[in-house]
């Protein structure tokens, strides 16, 4: 049987260091004095090494096809990375809003997340350009 070290393959292919952002679910103010608005969560950096290119065609056919016409980027990390979730669905996504991460000066937020059948630690990513 053969094994993939997904460390390894991932450092010989890594493009680079990035950054990662990752926040949490706003509130509503509840505090005196906030009158109802929305409150940010707290946001905290993470640095990952990672091999990002430009999405195939056939990544994009995954997606939504109303989102097929945005700038997405592929990427391949050992780090675990964050779709974000509806509040309440539970699970450490249950709480975060979906990962950020900047490439070539523009912001993307990732929009899949897939393990490789036999390969822990090895995550396929899908993140589209934001704002």
């Amino acid at each position: 049987m053969i094994t993939l070290d997904a460390g390894s393959l991932i450092s010989s292919l890594s493009t680079g260091d990035y950054t990662i952002t990752r926040t949490a679910i706003g509130t509503y103010g509840a505090p005196a004095g906030t009158g109802g608005v929305a409150i940010p969560g707290a946001t905290s950096i993470i640095a990952i090494n990672a091999a990002i290119y430009q999405a195939s065609g056939r990544d994009l056919e995954r997606l939504p096809e109303a989102r097929r016409s945005i700038s997405t980027i592929k990427i391949f990390t050992t780090t675990l990375l964050y779709t974000g979730a509806q509040a309440g669905q539970g699970g450490a996504q249950g709480s975060l809003q979906a990962d950020t991460i900047s490439y070539n000066g523009v912001t993307h937020e990732l929009q899949t997340v897939g393990t490789w059948p036999g390969a822990d630690g090895f995550y396929e990513c899908l993140a589209q350009a934001v704002g």
